[in-house]
């Protein structure tokens, strides 16, 4: 595999490429959390030309980055052209999805993916089970959506994508489910590379690559006999990294503050009953908040007032503990984790009340 960035963060467009040229497989591809499409996995596939997209250079406000950006963009969209000359690069079609954006005219729409939503979204938009290429990078509730789409809507896709977290390493951890929660920027996010390929290892796939962030499988009639073990993949990705300037500079997106929420093991979290507890807590944590005496102020301060709007988080999340203690949710077994977790989501991603 020859790791190359396109349009990809850390080389994914390289491997895909490389992999494509490989194996046959059908030219339909299936993303999302590919924010406005500009860099992601599968743009590289997407025909739509580079006029079509909304450059986010417009928004740095550093004259010579946003210089530096163009011409980036002005050579992966070269590069792109030049793959296309190629008889596997061409004719694929697909959908790309994110919870805030959206533009039609490269396949783009917005749409929030959870363990609720994702099998109507598969027949809004006509998902074939067998498609080519399948791209999760939601960076939190991965694992917990894939069981949904491999086990109840039967997706069957030649080659899968899937981010793993580094921080994590190879240990058996995975975050609590939590579908009122979006990644704000902190290492408590997704699940370590273990997880990934123990789910799809149990699934008819095969780990074949993987980069910083990204592990690739193929159906297992795809594989070659001697594939590399996941580990090997995963130390080898590591080393590749340790050399990257390129993942040095981005790892302060990753590395942050826990903040007191635990991780499960990969058994734990695909547990049913474990899935439907965390969906029970995330509702009942919801009403709680609503019902906090001082919501209304938090609206009112939020961007104007920080230092009130702070301590009145700090209340909120003392308020969610005591009422905790007089409602139904009184902590037992399981919900000793999941609640002190949630209630510190609900905390971080405050703005989705407000």
């Amino acid at each position: 595999m020859i790791e190359e960035r396109v349009f990809s963060q850390y080389g994914e467009d390289g491997v895909l490429f490389t992999l494509l040229q490989s194996i046959s497989v059908p030219k339909t591809y299936f993303e999302f959390g590919v924010q406005d499409g500009v860099e992601c996995i599968t743009r590289i596939l997407n025909p739509a030309p580079a006029s079509k997209y909304k450059t986010t250079s417009k928004h740095l406000t550093d004259e010579v980055e946003r210089k530096i950006n163009d011409e980036r963009l002005r050579k992966a969209e070269l590069r792109k052209k030049e793959m296309h000359k190629s008889p596997w690069m061409r004719g694929w079609k697909g959908i790309q999805l994110d919870g805030d954006h959206e533009n039609p005219a490269v396949g783009l729409y917005k749409e929030i993916v959870t363990i609720e939503s994702i099998t109507g979204i598969i027949k809004k938009y006509g998902i074939n089970q067998d498609l080519g290429v399948l791209s999760i990078d939601i960076d939190y509730n991965d694992l917990y959506v894939a069981r949904v789409m491999f086990d109840e809507c039967k997706l069957s896709p030649a080659i899968v994508v899937a981010e793993f977290n580094p921080i994590l390493g190879s240990s058996n951890k995975m975050v609590i489910h939590d579908s009122g929660y979006w990644w704000k920027k902190g290492e408590y996010m997704g699940n370590s590379i273990y997880c990934v390929n123990k789910f799809y290892s149990s699934r008819g796939y095969v780990m074949v690559y993987a980069t910083w962030v990204n592990a690739f499988f193929i159906k297992e009639k795809l594989a070659k006999p001697h594939s590399p073990h996941w580990s090997v993949l995963f130390q080898q990705s590591q080393q590749r990294a340790n050399k990257s300037r390129l993942v040095e500079k981005n790892k302060k997106f990753i590395t942050g503050s826990v903040l007191g929420r635990q991780f499960v093991s990969y058994e734990t979290a695909m547990s049913l009953s474990f899935i439907k507890e965390t969906q029970r807590v995330r509702q009942q944590i919801d009403k709680l908040v609503l019902q906090f005496p001082h919501i209304g102020e938090m609206k009112s301060t939020y961007k104007k007032d920080w230092n009130k709007f702070d301590k009145l988080l700090a209340q909120l999340h003392e308020y969610l503990r005591t009422k905790i203690m007089t409602t139904n949710l009184v902590p037992t077994g399981l919900s000793t984790i999941i609640i002190p977790t949630l209630i510190v989501n609900s905390c971080v991603c405050i703005t989705r009340y407000l």
